[in-house]
Order: structure tokens, then C-alpha cells, then sequence
């Protein structure tokens, strides 16, 4: 276990690509496995300890001011899904239809 803690920079987690409910959904999953979430939340400064033989970061500072002490960062900065070639198509866009109807 990896003591975790995920900043969000929405007010929930993959907006854009979730609905409310999808991502309150996967917040909770989340939680229950110990991630801790920032939401409204950026990284303003990352802090490192710097040695002669290692440069290893140390923390995060947040937006609001808060320090999170850390080992290291994994930073992801989104992706948005290309749906030119399916705009004049007809299909409805934004639902999952998992029907068949």
C-alpha cells in the first residue's frame, strides 16, 4: 500500500468524461481504498531534497496552501476525446448505449 493522495483540479474526479454520478462513484471507490482527494486544487510548487549524490522530490504545495509530503509525483494532465469525424454522423453523442436498443 502507497499511501495516495490524488488532486483534482474540478470540482470531480475525470470531468469531462464522467457525469456527477459516475464520478462520485468512482471518488468513493477510490476513498475506500485510502486515497486521500483534493478537489479545486493545483500544484503550485513542487519541494526537493537536494543532496551531492540525489535530487529526490519532497512534497507539493497546493493552491489553497497546503504542503502534501511526498516520495514522488506521478502528474497527468488530461486528455480530451477527438469526436470531429463523428459530429455530422448522426450518432448521439455523450451516451453509452449498453441496451442494444
Amino acid at each position: 500500500g502507497v499511501e495516495t493522495t490524488w488532486v483534482i483540479k474540478g470540482g470531480g474526479m475525470h470531468e469531462g468524461v464522467f457525469d456527477e454520478q459516475m464520478s462520485a462513484y468512482f471518488e468513493k471507490v477510490y476513498e475506500k481504498h485510502g486515497v486521500k482527494l483534493r478537489k479545486h486544487a493545483t500544484a503550485t510548487e513542487f519541494t526537493a531534497t537536494l543532496s551531492s549524490e540525489s535530487r529526490n522530490v519532497s512534497g507539493v504545495r497546493l493552491s489553497g496552501g497546503e504542503f502534501v509530503p511526498c516520495d514522488f509525483v506521478v502528474v497527468g494532465v488530461g486528455a480530451e476525446a477527438n469526436v470531429d469525424l463523428f459530429r455530422d454522423s448522426g450518432l448521439e453523442m455523450g451516451v453509452c448505449n449498453t441496451t442494444g436498443a
